[in-house]
């Protein structure tokens, strides 16, 4: 089981559009972890132990349709988590 995503972590999956990373223990995501991943689509955090959201990670995932959320234990997101890039 995972429990953080480290920055670069999925950097060589440049064609990924789908990334199921649910039902994990993942309470932190760094701030990069998601670079390079310039076709993600659809991502499943849920099922996790995130307490809050940084926008910091998903700003590089520029074609991100889909955030799966639920199941999570989130106290805090950031204001700007939902704007557009």
């Amino acid at each position: 089981n995972l429990r953080e995503i480290l920055d670069l972590t999925f950097s060589q999956f440049k064609m990924l559009n789908l990334l199921d990373l649910k039902n994990n223990q993942i309470s932190t995501i760094y701030k990069k972890a998601f670079l390079n991943l310039n076709n993600l689509e659809i991502l499943y955090l849920n099922q996790n132990y995130l307490k809050s959201l940084d926008f910091e990670p998903f700003k590089y995932v520029y074609n991100l349709k889909a955030l799966y959320l639920d199941n999570l234990f989130l106290f805090q997101l950031d204001k700007n988590i939902f704007e557009e890039n």
